[in-house]
């Protein structure tokens, strides 16, 4: 019975939960806060004996787009390209155009020297997935080669062989040049 007894006191004593008091009796309290497209994100610890706020600040800027306009040498001719092109998939997924800047334009005038018959020149190549197409008096139609390849168009900047400041271009598959007002890389 004694042997009893003594097992049932070192049962007792070896209850680690008895009488467990907090180390801290204060509440601590964690808000974070997270919201999108901001990027401040408040950290809050609240204490009965003190408060501490912590915001940290990160910006984050937007990533740019660098285009470069060579300036045309001409004097009466003026870009043709469509200057409303906005990039890939605007307005429309189906009905976009490269934007001007975005790939390699070149203009040249010929002779380069100021003579009473100077003609400007403009040649590109579209960037991939996109294809040359002008706009004629007929409507819009698709460059030599289905719009792909490189394209040059010609303007007579002064003389008398065709009308100054009016960009021409000829169309291997009707035999003839047809003047256009604008030209631009549109989505195939």
């Amino acid at each position: 019975m004694l042997l009893i007894l003594i097992f049932v006191k070192l049962a007792a004593a070896c209850i680690p939960t008895q009488f467990v008091t907090p180390l801290n009796p204060g509440t601590i309290t964690t808000t974070t806060t997270i919201s999108a497209p901001t990027t401040t994100v408040p950290i809050t610890t609240t204490n009965p004996v003190s408060t501490t706020t912590t915001t940290t600040t990160t910006t984050t800027e937007a990533p740019t787009t660098t285009t470069t306009v060579v300036p045309i040498p001409c004097n009466i001719c003026t870009s043709p390209y469509n200057a409303g092109c906005q990039g890939m998939g605007v307005p429309s997924p189906t009905d976009w155009c490269a934007i001007s800047g975005s790939f390699p334009i070149m203009f040249r005038r010929y002779p380069e020297e100021t003579t009473a018959d100077a003609q400007c020149v403009i040649t590109f190549s579209c960037p991939a997935g996109t294809a040359a197409y002008l706009l004629t008096i007929v409507g819009e139609l698709p460059a030599n080669f289905g719009g792909t390849g490189t394209f040059s168009a010609d303007c007579w900047d002064t003389g008398n062989f065709n009308t100054p400041g009016v960009w021409t271009y000829y169309f291997f598959a009707y035999g003839a040049a047809y003047d256009f007002s604008q030209i631009r890389c549109k989505n195939m």
